[in-house]
């Protein structure tokens, strides 16, 4: 019952929200047509109010989570230790924000509701940044885990956002320059909270480059090779940075090769991963139509592409599951692009339908087994 009154919470917080986004575009949208003879979509862009209240709609949220499980386990007890000095984190970014926290509390909580606040935050500004995002790109974000992530995994989600902000920079730099430094930026300050944001650098510099019809199937194919032969590639990876980036080094060992740890992940992950593999498929069914009609097209389908690996290869390593996070975001702007640009309405209803509908499934589903396997967040 626990969780069902958690699922009703998010989902109202997610239905207002929404109201707020489509709020924000109307208004753009009549300010473009106020300054220009020609009627403008735009994109969403929320006012600092705006942004506030949809970012405290789900600190909410998680509060009320919260209130369920007032004992803490697993990830959120570690944090909690951290916290109170009995262990001194590994992560110096969350260091920070634990010693900025205890000025004004020691209330462990708001470790919890400052992380979920930050986290939205940078999102939210990613997707003001973006010159592409949308109501129905809002509620693909929402309609994922990645919100609850931010309730438990904290050094993992601030990576997430950061790496959210360092795409969208890297998409929207074709308009204007300044946004690489704030994207290369992103992924310095992503590092000080997790090391997975080293990742970012080489798919930054994939981002960079033009893409065409040939690079775009051949980024693809090293991809499904990559997926074969991950753990040999990461573990000669692994070798070779080790005396650069140790930190990166002991993580690929700690999770792939022989003496890796066990993670806990469901056996078929990888059925979760079904609303980014239609995502993909429609990319490549509609890139001769729309690839000269949307800016960046290339990029977003190679980001599905990675978003999709990221649940196949979970048939033998659940670690990579993890990297999803970083691809939410502008994935979730692609699909919008793509459902703007099917022409026939019940077609739209039905893609959108199918996508949103599995991922709102896959995610109260997921609600519900922490209730019930770990009483809560």
């Amino acid at each position: 019952m626990n969780s069902v009154f958690v699922i009703a919470f998010y989902s109202l917080a997610t239905v207002l929200s929404l109201q707020i986004v489509s709020f924000s575009k109307k208004r753009l949208y009549k300010f473009n047509n106020s300054i220009s003879d020609q009627p403008q979509n735009g994109s969403v862009k929320l006012s600092v109010i705006g942004l506030l209240a949809v970012d405290f709609l789900f600190v909410a949220c998680n509060f009320i989570s919260t209130r369920f499980k007032p004992v803490f386990t697993g990830d959120r007890r570690i944090y909690e230790l951290d916290f109170n000095g009995i262990r001194i984190s590994p992560s110096i970014g969350l260091d920070a924000i634990i010693r900025f926290i205890k000025i004004f509390t020691d209330n462990s909580e708001h470790l919890f509701y400052v992380s979920t606040f930050i986290v939205l935050l940078i999102s939210i500004i990613a997707f003001n940044l973006s010159n592409d995002s949308s109501t129905l790109s809002y509620l693909f974000l929402f309609a994922s885990q990645y919100v609850f992530n931010a309730f438990t995994v904290l050094k993992q989600s601030y990576t997430n956002a950061f790496a959210a902000l360092c795409i969208i920079c890297f998409l929207e730099a074709t308009h204007n320059k300044k946004y690489y430094i704030i994207g290369i930026a992103s992924i310095f300050l992503g590092t000080l909270f997790h090391p997975t944001s080293y990742f970012l650098i080489p798919l930054c510099l994939v981002l960079f480059f033009r893409k065409t019809k040939k690079s775009i199937f051949l980024y693809s194919f090293i991809i499904t090779v990559a997926f074969f032969f991950l753990d040999d590639i990461s573990l000669y990876i692994a070798r070779v940075i080790s005396p650069v980036l140790p930190i990166v080094s002991t993580k690929i060992y700690q999770y792939l090769g022989e003496t890796s740890i066990e993670l806990s992940t469901e056996r078929f992950t990888f059925v979760k991963g079904f609303p980014y593999y239609v995502i993909t498929v429609l990319g490549f069914i509609y890139r001769p139509r729309l690839k000269d009609k949307i800016n960046n097209y290339d990029n977003y389908l190679l980001l599905s592409v990675l978003l999709s690996f990221c649940y196949i290869t979970t048939v033998y390593n659940g670690w990579l599951y993890r990297f999803s996070y970083f691809f939410y975001l502008p994935v979730g702007i692609f699909f919008s692009l793509l459902l703007k640009n099917v022409k026939n309405r019940n077609n739209r209803i039905i893609i959108g339908a199918v996508v949103i509908g599995s991922m709102l499934v896959l995610t109260f589903r997921f609600v519900v087994l922490m209730f019930v396997n770990y009483g809560g967040f």
